[in-house]
């Protein structure tokens, strides 16, 4: 029963606590020769009082005696049993070893925290080089609005949105006037501020889902979601009035220029619906009006008569 001392139902006292101490005694061989003594002497005290009522003091006169108690009983069979170590000091040797190995894991742990540190910072990186990578696919790189590859692809997906819910949307072609004499005149480094500070003008004055872009050299688009042609057209008047009436200062030096504007709009419930190239050619087909009109001025697309 010393496996099992509660198994035992006998009424004899002596044989009841032969099984509980020969129980107790399991839990001594494990102290002295297992990898985990601290475990055994935690079960052992907790047993011992449950068991046999022993004290702490009692537990403590136990293991004091063992190493020698089991070195006698060695002799008496004749087995030779090498060194036996007093069980405080194996204790203290597990004590130690559970000291290094938390200092371990402590440090281990902190190894952990580093490299995941290390993964964030790496992962924030590139996720900055990726937004870096994306405004270099779709902002330009001089005025930093967005680029005409940007321009397309937003202009497709906004005749897709229009077509599907038949809603209204504007396009505006915008056109700085008399640019090419002005760069003769005044180089092309005046000229590139004069872009910068144009685009900043234009911007100032739109709303923030309105998408401006960059379409090539002194153009520029605007894409007006939601917008039918007059609100369109009163949105491109104000532009065009803002830029006139903007003098560019760059250091002691000032410059003034106009724009002619292009309107085109997109109707999402009509049968016959322009495609991204034809919706930008009604639109450049109207700023050439405002340009014969005598430029700085906004013209609306109008269908052209033919007359044979």
């Amino acid at each position: 029963y010393h496996h099992s001392p509660e198994e035992y139902k006998g009424q004899d006292a002596q044989i009841q606590r032969s099984v509980k101490a020969i129980h107790l005694s399991e839990y001594i061989v494990n102290i002295l020769h297992s990898d985990t003594p601290e475990v055994f002497e935690k079960q052992l005290r907790a047993q011992g009082k449950s068991l046999l009522g022993l004290t702490s003091q009692n537990m403590e006169d136990v293991l004091s005696a063992v190493h020698s108690e089991v070195a006698d009983v060695g002799k008496s069979f004749g087995i030779k049993l090498g060194e036996i170590k007093p069980v405080h000091e194996i204790l203290q040797a597990a004590n130690i070893r559970l000291t290094h190995l938390n200092l371990d894991y402590e440090q281990m742990n902190k190894e952990l925290v580093k490299a995941k540190m290390a993964l964030e910072t790496l992962a924030k990186e590139l996720q900055e080089k990726n937004k870096v990578l994306d405004n270099l696919a779709h902002v330009d790189g001089l005025t930093q609005v967005f680029n005409n590859r940007y321009f397309q692809e937003s202009l497709d997906k906004e005749i897709s949105r229009a077509s599907r819910k038949e809603s209204l949307f504007s396009l505006v072609l915008i056109d700085i006037d008399h640019f090419k004499k002005f760069n003769d005149t005044h180089g092309h480094l005046v000229g590139d501020f004069v872009l910068v500070e144009f685009v900043k003008v234009l911007a100032a004055n739109l709303r923030e889902y309105d998408i401006l872009a960059r379409y090539g050299g002194e153009e520029f688009v605007i894409i007006l979601p939601d917008t039918q042609e007059e609100a369109a057209l009163g949105v491109a008047e104000k532009l065009r009035a803002a830029v006139a009436a903007t003098t560019l200062k760059d250091g002691k030096d000032k410059y003034t220029v106009t724009a002619s504007f292009g309107v085109s709009c997109f109707d999402g419930g009509a049968k016959e619906k322009p495609d991204n190239k034809g919706l930008i050619k009604m639109a450049d087909v109207a700023l050439y009006d405002a340009k014969d009109q005598g430029r700085n001025k906004v013209a609306p697309y109008r269908v052209k008569k033919k007359w044979f």
